[in-house]
């Protein structure tokens, strides 16, 4: 088995707090995260989750502060809404149910 390429999109499927943990860290290493959950407002919610957890890493000096701003910039939220039932469609190269 292979690692994947640092500009492998990842999807992550479940925004609870392992699906975030994961997006957290496909981010750190570089990877376009898509993060998905059918719960309104999930995946939001695990963004600033996402942010605060980067920010006490910054804090704490095991993050950059110049990498704090690409591992938010990677990550994107995808949702379930009424009028797209099951999501955009977009390509990823991984994909992780949580």
């Amino acid at each position: 088995m292979t690692a994947l390429h640092s500009n492998a999109r990842i999807a992550v499927i479940g925004a609870g707090a392992m699906g975030a943990g994961i997006a957290q860290v496909a981010a750190q290493a570089g990877h376009p995260v898509l993060l998905f959950d059918n719960r309104p407002g999930a995946a939001a919610q695990a963004i600033d989750g996402v942010d605060r957890q980067l920010g006490k890493r910054v804090e704490k000096g095991k993050l950059s502060s110049e990498a704090r701003p690409r591992c938010q910039d990677s990550c994107r939220l995808i949702g379930f809404t009424q009028t797209e039932p099951r999501g955009r469609k977009e390509p990823c190269n991984a994909a992780l149910l949580c």
